[in-house]
């Protein structure tokens, strides 16, 4: 079993008795301040709002987190990982509207820029028949259930509070539960995500060198260099080819083996309740 760190003990005690929340809240926010400054090099300024941004979250993390032989600060980073991107959309969005020419009413702005327009996440008469929506909002179906929060789960990468919230309602499912899913997805998704930049960098080098050893051939004269440079050549393409490979084997999205993982059914139940939903779903847009 692995040692527990000194905060995630403190959080355990604290939802036992209550005590000790403003010295949690002291460590926990050090750490929040200094998330975005260590990997991004942002401001001060930048970092307090982040902060604020992220606070009402950073609670209910600590009223809900159950430990299961991970830290406190470990699902603390994967949180900030996600909800700094999309901090920092909401930010770039926020520039666009500041550039966008004032209108007397909202209709008018998002007429002219679309960037000025609110998502509203409703469910249309015609999805409500086509996911068999009764009238309190919930899915009747109880296939249909499972088949649209296995969907959600494999988009993870992509849902955000709103979208969570929305699933959570259609489905019945407990929100601190699948939001808890999600971001185990995610957290995989980023080892994974760290072996393709990684891969990446493997397949840009590699690239490189290989120009350069054209280039090199091109400007040789002797005979025995050249067979040189073509033996070197042979190597670099291998090692390009290798990368590459590694590059369209890591899968950008959660499998069906991680989803049925978390959801401790057969990965055979996701695989088909997929097939089932897209041959429904395929059949009615005919």
């Amino acid at each position: 079993m692995k040692e527990i760190d000194d905060l995630t003990l403190s959080i355990l005690d604290w939802q036992e008795t209550g005590e000790g929340f403003q010295a949690i809240m002291t460590e926990v926010s050090r750490l929040i301040l200094r998330y975005p400054m260590r990997h991004y090099g942002w401001t001060r300024d930048a970092c307090a709002d982040f902060y604020c941004f992220f606070y009402k979250r950073c609670v209910r993390l600590l009223e809900y987190f159950v430990y299961q032989d991970k830290s406190f600060i470990a699902l603390l980073n994967n949180s900030m990982s996600w909800q700094l991107r999309t901090y920092y959309r909401q930010f770039r969005l926020k520039e666009k509207k500041s550039g966008c020419v004032k209108y007397d009413s909202i209709i008018q702005a998002e007429e002219a820029c679309e960037c000025c327009g609110e998502i509203r996440l409703e469910v249309s008469d015609e999805a409500k028949k086509m996911l068999r929506i009764g009238d309190s909002g919930e899915i009747e179906n109880i296939w249909m259930k499972k088949r649209i929060l296995i969907l959600a789960l494999k988009t993870a990468p992509y849902l955000n509070d709103g979208y969570i919230a929305a699933v959570s309602k259609l489905t019945g499912c407990d929100e601190t539960w699948l939001t808890s899913a999600i971001l185990d997805l995610r957290g995989r998704m980023d080892e994974r995500l760290k072996r393709l930049n990684l891969f990446c960098v493997r397949t840009n080098r590699a690239f490189i060198e290989i120009c350069q050893i054209h280039r090199d051939i091109g400007i040789c004269c002797s005979e025995k260099e050249k067979m040189m440079l073509f033996a070197k050549l042979v190597k670099v393409k291998r090692r390009f080819d290798k990368a590459s490979e590694g590059k369209a084997s890591v899968k950008l999205m959660p499998t069906n083996a991680e989803i049925a993982e978390i959801m401790q059914i057969p990965k055979g139940s996701i695989d088909s309740s997929l097939y089932y939903l897209k041959r429904y779903l395929k059949a009615l847009a005919q």
